[in-house]
């Protein structure tokens, strides 16, 4: 989804590359999640769990970077819904 709407926006673009550059991170929306739960305070550790769940995220990268920032998290048990 995200690509599709780069292409829409940037593809054709004498600067295509650079915008097309800021899909290129692993684990991107790892990353955004850990900035709005440790950072910004915006999603409640209630949330995380979900969305880890839904999208089905890296779970070691997410426990391993949480814990680093002194906000571990555990999802060693599924989140029921």
């Amino acid at each position: 989804m995200l690509y599709q709407n780069f292409c829409e926006r940037y593809r054709g673009r004498k600067d295509e590359e650079i915008f097309f550059n800021a899909l290129k991170p692993q684990n991107i929306a790892e990353k955004a999640l850990i900035f709005l739960f440790c950072e910004q305070n915006l999603v409640p550790e209630e949330l995380l769990l979900r969305l880890v769940s839904e999208l089905d995220l890296d779970t070691a990268y997410l426990s391993k970077v949480l814990a680093d920032n002194k906000r571990p998290v555990s999802f060693a048990q599924p989140f029921l819904f």
